[in-house]
C-alpha cells in the first residue's frame, strides 16, 4: 500500500470519508507548502466542479499588481477510470491524467497581464467510476510574468 503525504492511499478509495481525509490532507499540505493558494480537492462518484476561471487580481489582499499567473494541477492518485476530466470547453480541450503524479500547467493571463477570459475557463467533469484526488497550486506573481495559454502533461 502506497502513501500520500504520510496517509495510506487506501483512504483514497473511501469517498464517504473524503471530507475528513480531505481536511487532514489539506492541513498536511499547508504545513509543507504554507500558502493560501494551495489546496487538495477530491471527487467521488458524480463529483465535479462548475465552470470557472482561476484568474484573480490579488490587489484586494494588498498585493499590488499581483495576479494568479498560472495553475499547477497535480494528480495525487491514479485518475478515475471513467469521467473526471478537467474540461476547457471554449478551446475544446479535456485533460485527464494517465497515472498518479501527472501534472498539468496553464496560464490564467495573457502577455498583456489581462485575464485570459473564456479560453482559461474550465470545469471538472463528473467522476463516473473511481475517484479523483488532486493538488492545486496557484502561482501568484507580477503581471509581467503572464505569457498566454500553455498546457503541459
Amino acid at each position: 500500500s502506497s502513501e500520500l503525504l504520510g496517509m495510506a492511499s487506501s483512504a483514497l478509495r473511501t469517498p464517504s470519508d473524503s471530507s475528513s481525509f480531505e481536511r487532514e490532507l489539506n492541513l498536511r499540505v499547508r504545513r509543507t507548502l504554507p500558502s493560501d493558494s494551495n489546496f487538495i480537492r477530491g471527487y467521488g462518484h458524480a463529483g465535479g466542479f462548475e465552470l470557472h476561471s482561476d484568474f484573480l487580481d490579488w490587489g484586494f489582499m494588498g498585493l499590488v499588481d499581483k495576479v494568479t499567473v498560472a495553475t499547477v494541477f497535480f494528480y495525487l492518485a491514479d485518475p478515475p477510470t471513467q469521467g473526471g476530466e478537467t474540461s476547457f470547453p471554449d478551446i475544446g480541450v479535456d485533460l485527464l491524467a494517465t497515472s498518479s503524479g501527472d501534472t498539468f500547467v496553464w496560464y490564467n493571463c495573457g502577455p498583456d497581464g489581462a485575464d485570459m477570459g473564456k479560453a482559461a475557463y474550465h470545469r471538472a467533469k463528473a467522476v463516473q467510476s473511481g475517484v479523483k484526488w488532486t493538488a492545486i497550486l496557484f502561482a501568484v506573481a507580477d503581471r509581467a510574468h503572464c505569457a498566454g495559454f500553455l498546457l503541459e502533461g
